[in-house]
């Protein structure tokens, strides 16, 4: 869906988009937490935040320019869709490493995947409440990503292995961005696509690495 609306907050006029964001990044927390508990609820909010951070200064890389003119650009501004892409790339190489390091399990990777997706559908039926557009892209996004949304909280509670929901979860949006504004070229879908592929990797490999333990004991 396309910004059409901004909204006034004190003196800052906010695109749909971020209110959009806050709202499913509030709520992705608030689900993890009640679903996993208070420290996966506190690694979803931590990566939450190196997101909009990265985001909001890649502002420095994007438009080095308008920083130097005004520097109170980083609370206008941000780094547009280069800077978000930047932001999750930033996200991906912690986890990793956290990985390499012992200090992630299965659970919360469950809870980071769950964070993501829960984020993601939220935003995208915001954006629909938020903004003006053609019914049928309206209808089809909060129809499809709540029903994927609802199945997603249900099924995923005692599943051990994601990989088969990533698929949907792509499949979804897939069809969803054939009927928006911005098709396939969006940056949301985007999103989708680079979180998805990461996390099926990761399960993958996760998984295998399990598997060889196990098989060793």
């Amino acid at each position: 869906m396309v910004v059409t609306n901004y909204f006034q907050i004190g003196n800052l006029s906010a695109p749909s988009s971020w209110i959009a964001f806050m709202v499913g990044v509030v709520l992705a927390y608030v689900a993890v937490r009640v679903r996993f508990g208070k420290p996966q609820g506190d690694r979803v909010a931590d990566a939450f935040f190196t997101l909009v951070l990265v985001w909001k200064f890649s502002i420095l890389l994007t438009d080095f320019k308008s920083v130097l003119r005004s520097p109170l650009a980083f609370i206008y501004f941000d780094g547009g869709t280069i800077g978000f892409f930047l932001g999750l790339l930033v996200i991906a190489v912690k986890v990793l490493w956290d990985w390499k390091k012992g200090r992630l399990s299965i659970r919360a990777m469950h809870a980071l995947f769950t964070g993501a997706v829960i984020a993601q559908v939220l935003y995208q039926v915001m954006m629909v409440v938020l903004n003006d557009g053609e019914w049928v892209a309206q209808v089809v996004t909060v129809l499809f990503f709540g029903l994927f949304l609802f199945y997603f909280w249900l099924d995923s509670r005692n599943a051990k292995d994601m990989r088969s929901v990533i698929w949907l979860f792509m499949a979804v949006h897939l069809f969803v961005a054939t009927v928006q504004p911005k098709g396939l070229a969006g940056a949301a879908f985007g999103a989708t696509l680079v979180l998805g592929l990461f996390f099926w990797l990761f399960y993958a490999k996760g998984y295998r690495t399990v598997d060889e333990v196990e098989e060793h004991t």
